[in-house]
């Protein structure tokens, strides 16, 4: 019996030691399956993500384009009629034919640098319902689409794909940027701005608050401009500030097309900061500003430009008061028949004598009372009389000023050759200003001490001559 049990015991240990023989085998070869399963599972995604280097042209439509889609977050629609392009939904957009015509011919020449095959997943690319779409169309309708992705890690390539072609194809950054290029680059903004000699009137309205009227009249013979309806009466505006405003209006360029005016976004433009308008039916709202740049439209245009927000600037800064010339006596030598010139001391009476008609203005020379002067003194004469009578300052309440009547402390009376007469008075205001009535309005006040001076000089001429 103990064998018998000694046999059990031995039989039983040999069993469990083929047991474990047989239980570390399949260990082992379950484990080497899953390594191979795993092996062959790497080398099928391997496969399925193949890349290769490759350079072929990925434009492959050969008719000549007519119609362009470019779809992002907007669709621009570009149509070739003859040899234009025209966006059917902006028909008063003009387009530049080289710029578009340029960039088709870069698309054509893209090569691509790098195909990667199989791709189940384009969005690990930059390609998805996000993505840049350009479409072009043929004469035949034949068209071909490519999508634009993401630019690699190293910023030296971009991804895209086309409806042509299998995969993804990696191209140059540069063609990646040509494909990138926004289509409002390719408008030509023509402000059509009229001949700086043709310009008859300015206006600027600002804010919708108040208008600058600007109008060129003829003064005795000579081009001049005024300011019309802004003061009670219409001034002249300094020759160098409109050299400055025509030259602002010169340069003036658009930038680029920004879109078109909707019931979400109006870019400032339906209550304008300034409206320029230039003789009748030429006019240039400017809307809301954004960083160097200003939104603009044409009269009453729907589409919408941007330029540099310099010339708004340039615009908005043009002051009444310091436009006008502040001479209220501002005439030409040859224009003059008589100054009168009277204050409490005495009355001064320049008479100017001309030559036969048709003779050159070296003949003018003029009697001051009983003085003679020559051209030359006549003219240094008026000019200080002129630089004398020097608008200081706007009065704060004219209105009352008007009504008081008060009498004046100097006259002075300008006749002109054509028998036109223009009165100025002065008013004592303080020990700085007189009040200036001219032809019986009072707006301004003027430099009492240059009018002082003045009648010094007048005085001192006389006492000369004695």
């Amino acid at each position: 019996m103990e064998n018998h049990h000694e046999v059990l015991k031995t039989g039983g240990t040999r069993m469990k030691k083929k047991m474990g023989i047989v239980l570390l085998l399949g260990i082992i070869l379950g484990g080497a399956g899953m390594i191979y399963y795993s092996t062959q599972s790497k080398m099928t995604m391997g496969q399925a993500i193949g890349k290769e280097e490759v350079a072929q042209k990925l434009c492959t439509l050969e008719g000549n384009v007519v119609r362009i889609e470019i779809k992002r977050d907007e669709t621009t629609i570009l149509e070739k009629e003859h040899q234009n392009w025209e966006n059917p939904e902006h028909m008063d957009l003009t387009y530049d034919w080289q710029a578009v015509h340029e960039w088709l011919v870069a698309i054509r020449k893209i090569e691509s640098k790098e195909a990667i095959y199989k791709v189940e997943d384009e969005a690990q690319y930059g390609i998805d319902d996000k993505s840049l779409i350009i479409t072009l169309y043929d004469e035949m309708n034949r068209s071909q689409t490519f999508k634009v992705g993401k630019i690699t890690e190293d910023k030296q390539l971009f991804y895209m794909t086309t409806d042509r072609m299998e995969g993804v194809y990696a191209v140059a950054y540069h063609d990646g940027q040509q494909l990138l290029r926004n289509p409002n680059t390719f408008v030509v903004g023509n402000l059509k701005i009229p001949e700086l000699e043709n310009i008859e009137q300015i206006k600027l309205t600002h804010n919708e608050e108040y208008t600058l009227s600007l109008k060129k009249l003829q003064d005795l013979g000579v081009d001049k401009w005024s300011l019309m309806d802004y003061y009670k009466g219409s001034h002249f505006i300094q020759t160098e500030v409109m050299e400055q405003l025509l030259e602002t209006i010169k340069v003036m360029k658009i930038d680029s097309f920004a879109g078109a005016i909707t019931e979400k976004e109006d870019y400032g433009l339906t209550k304008p900061q300034l409206i320029l308008g230039l003789n009748q039916g030429w006019e240039l709202s400017f809307g809301k500003t954004e960083g160097d740049l200003v939104y603009v439209r044409m009269n009453d245009q729907s589409v919408v430009y941007t330029m540099k927000k310099e010339a708004l600037e340039q615009l908005t800064s043009y002051k009444p008061f310091d436009m006008i010339s502040r001479e209220v006596l501002e005439l030409p030598l040859s224009g003059i028949k008589q100054i009168v010139l009277e204050n409490p001391q005495g009355t001064y009476n320049l008479t100017l004598e001309y030559g036969e008609a048709g003779q050159v203005a070296t003949e003018i020379v003029s009697q001051l009372d009983e003085i003679a002067l020559n051209k030359e003194q006549t003219a240094e004469l008026i000019s200080t009389i002129s630089s004398s009578i020097w608008i200081e300052a706007v009065l704060q309440n004219p209105e009352i000023e008007q009504k008081e009547e008060r009498k004046a402390e100097i006259t002075i009376t300008c006749t002109l050759q054509n028998n036109q007469e223009e009165k100025i008075e002065l008013i004592p205001y303080d020990i700085n200003y007189y009040i200036l009535r001219v032809d019986g309005v009072t707006e301004f006040a003027v430099n009492k001490d240059k009018v002082t001076k003045l009648f010094s000089t007048l005085s001192h001429m006389k006492k000369e001559k004695k």
